[in-house]
């Protein structure tokens, strides 16, 4: 985020009767993204109409304008008056404008005339005063004014028209531009062409199919293209609404299945592409099942177009994304063998789209995306040299496309996103220092981009890498450092869920830098403080692990969760919630464990929920029991066979714990000496068992 005073693109003046309409009209600006190719001919429009200032207290009993609205005044862009018989008879709405035109009378004002008649003369006039006279009394050209009833430009002429103003854009010209940018949506993993013509084909032709039919067809096509054409493209920009965007899956999905086999390529095309939107969506929302519904079903549909036509790059492309997506979903389900065959084609898609087009930078990109995802896949199967072979490969291409497209802020995301798995592959093979270093200029890059722009994708990597910087300065004993890390992490994760409260993969962020808080509050002696955030890591991980069981990832994190609590409350001597809170943590960790295919980090985590569940038990003066969850978890660690700093300090607490002390204190030596200093993971004097 920038730092400083921000300034807002627009102010929105309005009567309060005229709320609603206020509401409507800051969403749809703040949604509102300038196409590319706008800003490419016009570099100093900004990317997003966002913030946009909308008052909501009132101010009957004041008798001047508040400094607060004052101040946003100021500091907005432009003035937009929501006008009506009742802002044309509001004190304040005319304040407003008056002030707003006397201080910045270079700054534009714009009118959305919601209510009443354009004509200065009528009784119904809906334009205050200070829009029709100077503050001499000398009369102006009547406003023109954007008119989003039925009977005038309707909600999407006005919203042109309104925007086309603002940005000083004729109107014809931006709508052609964002017809072209409505055949885009760009996901979360990557830069996904999601042309959306081939829909509306299927559509029309399918409205003509049979005459009984017709009614039918031409509503759910016009109820489908106005999804996909505008909310859908709206929401799926950076702030990121699942809501909407469900809406439109489960409408898609009713519609494609009444579809069966039939169209054209064309169509067959823009279906397959539709349902991978389906599927990503359905992955934010953590519903694996459906996702992975969806995206075989566009796997299957793309795969017979790339037979039946090899040259076709869109063929071709977009069997690379169904291959990446099923194999991602198969990732979060901890099914890494099915998962690497799924990324595996995945690059050799993006090997042939390069050696066919080599001077294509969005092909390019899908390569450096999935040497990236091989990296990351293969340092969860613990293969170092491989994760470090893909990962350098990806770094050096990004590095590349980075360097001929400067100002290219995808590509910098990018970079910083491969940066960060570099940095992850050091921090395995235990060059500590090493990985903070490639973690901070992965977050340097990512802090410029945050303060250019107000991007969900780019604070989401920026939060990311905040908490893998925090893990590493933990590593190393630099808990304030920690701290401020995570606490930043956790502050911007909270404004991202306020713009989307169903995105689970935020929400696992937000429990992550809650864990974090918890172990670094515990490492310091202030285990009540670490059960605070426990709590809030446990509430929000049971919320996810409801939507989705089969969810790994969420499910082993929800067990170290809730045995981090029991050691937590075990170390303030509150013994019988302690008890509770491992009772839970072992019932989840022994349905895990029984897993061959957890992962390398799935399998650490849940080797760390045996170790507090058998410290809990020795709290409870469970000996014998204790002894068996550590023998438990030192079992899971050496199946893993992983020498990774973390692994080797909570071998050798286990070893410790379970008397094995001359091999436990050989092993502290050795990864102390290697940088660790994170007593989370080292071995407790006193807690030795014969």
């Amino acid at each position: 985020m920038a730092a400083g005073r921000s300034r807002y693109q627009a102010f929105i003046s309005y009567a309060h009767s005229d709320q609603d309409w206020a509401k409507w009209l800051q969403k749809v600006l703040e949604r509102f993204s300038v196409p590319r190719h706008v800003r490419r001919d016009r570099p100093e429009l900004p990317k997003r109409l966002f913030p946009v200032f909308r008052d909501q207290t009132e101010l009957a009993s004041s008798d001047n304008l508040s400094d607060s609205i004052v101040d946003a005044l100021d500091r907005s862009e432009r003035l937009v008056v929501v006008c009506s018989p009742q802002a044309a008879a509001s004190k304040w709405v005319n304040e407003e404008i008056r002030l707003f035109k006397s201080r910045f009378p270079s700054r534009p004002v714009l009118c959305l005339l919601v209510e009443g008649s354009p004509d200065p003369e009528s009784a119904d006039c809906g334009f205050p005063p200070a829009l029709l006279a100077t503050g001499e009394g000398r009369p102006l050209p009547e406003p023109l004014a954007a008119d989003p009833r039925d009977n005038a430009d309707g909600k999407t002429g006005a919203r042109y028209k309104l925007i086309a103003g603002m940005l000083g854009v004729g109107m014809d010209r931006l709508r052609q531009r964002e017809q072209q940018r409505r055949m885009r949506v760009i996901g979360a993993f990557g830069t996904a062409g999601f042309l959306l013509a081939g829909v509306m084909a299927v559509l029309a032709w399918n409205a003509n199919r049979a005459q009984q039919e017709a009614e039918l067809r031409r509503s759910q096509a016009e109820d489908l293209i106005e999804f996909m054409l505008v909310d859908l493209r709206d929401q799926l920009e950076p702030i990121g609404r699942l809501n909407i965007l469900d809406s439109v899956g489960q409408q898609a999905m009713r519609y494609f299945q009444q579809l069966g086999s039939l169209g054209s390529e064309e169509e067959r095309l823009s279906r397959s592409m539709a349902l991978r939107q389906i599927g990503e969506v359905r992955v934010s929302q953590g519903e694996l099942d459906k996702a992975l519904e969806a995206f075989e079903d566009s796997r299957q549909l793309i795969s017979g177009l790339t037979s039946d036509n090899p040259e076709s790059p869109h063929y071709l492309f977009e069997s690379g994304q169904s291959e990446f997506w099923v194999g991602y979903v198969h990732w979060e389900r901890a099914q890494f063998e099915r998962a690497l065959a799924s990324m595996e084609r995945y690059r050799d898609v993006s090997l042939e789209l390069n050696r066919r087009w080599p001077d294509d930078a969005d092909y390019r990109m899908e390569l450096t995306y999935s040497d990236q995802n091989l990296a990351a896949l293969y340092l969860e199967l613990g293969d170092h040299d491989k994760a470090l072979e893909y990962i350098r490969s990806a770094i050096t291409n990004q590095r590349t496309l980075v360097a001929d497209h400067p100002d290219n802020g995808d590509y910098v995301l990018e970079l910083a996103n491969a940066l960060s798995w570099l940095g992850s592959t050091l921090m395995a093979r235990r060059e500590l220092e090493s990985s903070v270093g490639v973690f901070s200029e992965a977050e340097g890059y990512l802090s410029v981009l945050s303060g250019q722009e107000m991007d969900a994708f780019v604070t989401a990597a920026l939060c990311d890498i905040k908490l893998l910087l925090a893990s590493s300065s933990m590593l190393t004993g630099k808990y304030e450092v920690t701290t401020r890390q995570l606490a930043e992490a956790r502050d911007l994760y909270r404004e991202l869920i306020v713009g989307d409260v169903t995105n689970a993969l935020w929400q696992e962020g937000l429990a992550r830098a809650h864990m974090g808080l918890g172990n670094t509050r515990v490492a310091l002696g202030e285990a009540l403080s670490g059960s605070e955030n426990f709590k809030v890591a446990i509430e929000i991980l049971q919320s996810l692990v409801e939507e989705d069981p089969s969810n790994a990832t969420f499910s082993i994190r929800l067990a170290l969760a809730q045995a981090s609590m029991a050691n937590s409350l075990s170390l303030q001597g509150r013994l019988a919630e302690a008890s509770r809170h491992r009772d839970i943590a072992m019932g989840m960790a022994a349905t895990w464990s029984d897993h061959a295919t957890r992962g390398i980090t799935g399998s650490f985590r849940l080797a760390l929920t045996w170790d507090h569940i058998g410290a809990v038990d020795q709290s409870l003066g469970d000996l014998e029991t204790a002894r068996a969850a550590w023998a438990r978890a030192f079992s899971i660690l050496e199946d893993t066979q992983q020498d990774a700093l973390s692994h080797q300090a909570l071998r050798a607490r286990l070893l410790h714990r379970l008397g094995k002390t001359e091999e436990a204190a050989a092993l502290e030596l050795e990864v102390i000496a290697s940088g660790l200093k994170y007593s989370g993971y080292l071995p407790v004097a006193g807690d030795t068992q014969r």
